[in-house]
């Protein structure tokens, strides 16, 4: 461009001083690499957000978040792969947010964390394990389709070397792992220790960084849950929780458009 610019003012002004070449001007490599990452970023998250809506299309809500409406836990399916399989996980966290978070709690110890509490409170494990009842009761009743209660029932909840616990699907009914899971039970309406203190944790937590005293947010969280009686969550709460959920993201960099869980077909 800049060769026929200056040919161009050879033969028109002779008289006149050449131009200057101006090369095209270039953003830093730096700038240009943060906005690729950024669209690139937003493009997953809307990717991840019309996924959700597509299986709102086949799963039942379970629980929205407050006003807007947007899915937090969605019920299975009742079916894997086409055939008559039905999975022991029927509720699952489909907000980012949450999940982003609750995964961050994970890295800072808390699957190890809440099973030694479990392991030593009576009372926490007695919890546990009528909540896997109540869990049992809720997705025959409220989220399998009425022809795959049987097959959920034969599969998962007989007795024996096979039988699953819970929303996790454990072979051991007192496990605290995984945290998404029995938070989506909590967020379900319910009852279940690990969900509620994982819910508690943070809510009242100001940051996720690697800075923050883990023990002593899940110790205040554990005992915030023995304190007040269980309640079941509304849309309203979710929602806060979920508001909540987003403003941590930054603290550890697990923003809604950045890191954290990336399966797409399991969401939870």
């Amino acid at each position: 461009k800049a060769t026929v610019s200056v040919l161009n003012w050879a033969m028109s002004s002779p008289q006149a001083d050449p131009p200057v070449p101006v090369a095209d001007e270039k953003k830093p490599a730096a700038e240009e690499g943060g906005e690729a990452a950024k669209a690139g970023a937003l493009k997953r998250k809307r990717e991840r957000e019309e996924e959700v809506l597509m299986k709102e299309k086949e799963r039942k809500i379970v629980m929205r978040c407050g006003a807007d409406g947007k899915p937090a836990v969605a019920g299975a399916e009742g079916a894997k792969n086409g055939t008559t399989h039905v999975g022991a996980t029927c509720l699952w966290l489909v907000c980012d947010e949450i999940n982003r978070c609750i995964g961050r709690l994970e890295r800072l110890g808390g699957v190890t964390t809440l099973q030694k509490w479990l392991d030593e409170d009576a009372a926490a494990k007695e919890a546990l394990l009528a909540s896997h009842k109540a869990y049992q009761a809720y997705v025959t009743a409220h989220v399998l389709p009425e022809d795959k209660v049987a097959t959920f029932l034969k599969m998962h909840c007989q007795d024996g070397p096979q039988r699953k616990h819970g929303n996790a699907g454990t072979t051991n009914a007192v496990v605290a792992k995984c945290l998404h899971a029995h938070t989506a039970t909590f967020l379900s309406t319910v009852p279940n220790p690990v969900g509620r203190v994982v819910y508690l944790a943070l809510q009242a937590a100001s940051s996720l960084s690697d800075e923050v005293d883990a023990d002593k947010l899940f110790a205040d969280a554990i005992a915030a849950a023995a304190a007040a009686p269980d309640a079941a969550l509304t849309e309203e709460d979710v929602g806060r929780f979920a508001a909540h959920c987003e403003q941590l993201l930054p603290t550890f960099g697990g923003t809604a458009k950045s890191g954290g869980r990336r399966k797409k077909k399991r969401l939870h």
